[in-house]
């Protein structure tokens, strides 16, 4: 998911880790990784007796090898919503120390969800999302979350509102996106009439994109010169290119924090709007929790349309926003910074196992 795994596995490697990356099947947005079973966009569903075959062989293989274990997406090798194979190969592992990161919604509890926060994606309908799909309630979601929390040496989550609902000792992890390195500063915008608005969205119900882009379209009403780029369905390469044009960049308004898109974005200097959920901050270090309210453009569906328009007026505070959030990436979301958070967690459990 947003080439976490990658990113983690070059800042673990930095620290002197011997860290590799395996996926089932590669990613729609091509991020890279050290082995590919099968390519095509990863879903639920094991397509094809040989890529079932591959994933056996390989959970065999990993269970050798490795000491730890870091399964990313709420799932592993051989795990298949669809057939109602859940996280079957888990008990190969049971002798090596296991991790797993939660990243949206595998672990987000719909119908809780849509009850505590009637702004979330959860309740407005249904996204589609894997870890949704034919789930036909939540408690499906549970029982998978206690098959890792009966075996995890350390579980993660890196959007708030997921520990809302897994167990309580899961941590938080900031987003590390790959390609860090070359996410280079773009210079700043020239001012003039043109106002370039860019949204990417991975999930168009789950980032708000039909409300953002009708708010857009009000903003277009009194400011001809906004111009919003939509980028979607790119491979990551060339989804970089087009946020380099941009004015503003907004993520979402419905999760309550922000993606790889945003860090992305911040790395390269371009100003985020966001919505963040304060009731959720509590979960997030109070160092973090502070500076993250500091930095962000914090928007909600009622306050867009005031925000596009008080920053298409003043580009200056753009430019603030713009210093203060490539100051803030650096900060809390550099591969190796966030990697040493996982290397210790390894590293606490191997001078202390368990017997």
């Amino acid at each position: 998911v947003g080439g976490m795994s990658n990113a983690l596995s070059h800042g673990e490697r930095a620290l002197g880790l011997e860290s590799r990356v395996l996926v089932a099947r590669s990613s729609r947005f091509d991020y890279p990784a050290d082995t590919v079973l099968s390519s095509g966009s990863c879903t639920g569903l094991l397509p094809n007796a040989a890529l079932a075959m591959k994933c056996m062989a390989a959970a065999f293989r990993i269970s050798k090898e490795y000491d730890v274990l870091h399964f990313n997406y709420g799932r592993t090798l051989i795990d298949s919503f669809s057939w109602g194979m859940h996280l079957l190969d888990l008990p190969l592992y049971t002798k090596k120390d296991i991790f797993v990161t939660y990243n949206g919604c595998d672990a987000r509890l719909r119908f809780e969800c849509a009850a505590n926060h009637p702004e979330s994606a959860c309740a407005i309908r249904e996204c589609g999302a894997i870890g949704c799909r034919n789930l036909s309630d939540d408690g499906e979601k549970k029982k998978r979350f206690a098959k890792f929390d009966a075996i995890a040496k350390g579980i993660f989550a890196v959007n708030p509102d997921l520990m809302n609902y897994l167990p309580k000792r899961t941590v938080f992890l900031p987003y590390a996106v790959t390609g860090w390195d070359k996410l280079q500063p773009a210079p700043p915008s020239k001012e003039t009439s043109t106002f370039v608005i860019v949204h990417a969205p991975s999930n168009r119900i789950i980032k708000g994109t039909d409300e953002i882009l009708r708010v857009i379209g009000e903003a277009q009403q009194r400011y001809p010169g906004i111009v919003v780029r939509l980028v979607e369905n790119l491979a990551h390469a060339e989804a970089l290119k087009c946020y380099q044009e941009a004015d503003l960049v907004i993520d979402q308004l419905h999760v309550g924090w922000y993606g790889g898109f945003a860090v992305e974005a911040m790395k390269m200097k371009k100003p985020v709007a966001v919505y963040i959920r304060e009731s959720d901050l509590h979960y997030v270090p109070k160092n973090m929790a502070c500076d993250v309210l500091q930095a962000m453009i914090n928007v909600n569906k009622d306050t867009l349309f005031q925000t596009i328009c008080e920053l298409y007026e003043n580009r200056a505070r753009l430019r603030t926003f713009r210093e203060c959030q490539f100051e803030y990436v650096h900060q809390y979301h550099e591969p190796i910074e966030v990697a040493k958070q996982t290397k210790m967690a390894y590293e606490k459990v191997r001078a202390h196992p368990v017997q």
